[in-house]
């Protein structure tokens, strides 16, 4: 696992899950699992978001602390998902909120339809700029 000085959660065809809890109310967690190689390897991309206590300014354009992590898993997806799952509902356990779980079961729009409909989400399209 490493710490990330900013990182960005890319919603593509690669993900295969996501999780979001609000742990405290000046708190919350969101992770992504993303493929690496099908079937042997995966990716999760977390953060813990802390509020900044002004959220006045919308969510663009917050202070919010963001502390980001990733890791990669080698395993197959039902055990990248589990492995994620189950660390996500210990801390749905002690945050005593609900956790939110969004499976890409290979319908990539309907994944992220419904992921984009959650009431925590706040989306924005950001054109892709050339390397």
């Amino acid at each position: 696992m490493t710490r990330e000085t900013e990182a960005k959660i890319a919603l593509d065809e690669k993900v295969v899950a996501i999780w979001y809890l609000p742990t405290m109310p000046t708190q919350d967690w969101m992770g992504c699992l993303r493929e690496i190689e099908p079937g042997a390897q995966y990716e999760l991309v977390y953060r813990f978001r802390y509020y900044d206590g002004d959220q006045s300014k919308g969510p663009f354009l917050d202070n919010d602390t963001k502390s980001w992590f990733r890791a990669t898993i080698p395993a197959s997806r039902e055990r990248a998902i589990a492995g994620v799952r189950t660390i996500a509902k210990i801390l749905e356990q002690t945050a005593g909120s609900r956790l939110y779980e969004f499976i890409n079961w290979g319908d990539f729009p309907a994944f992220l339809e419904e992921f984009l409909a959650a009431p925590f989400v706040h989306s924005q399209r950001v054109p892709r700029t050339a390397n």
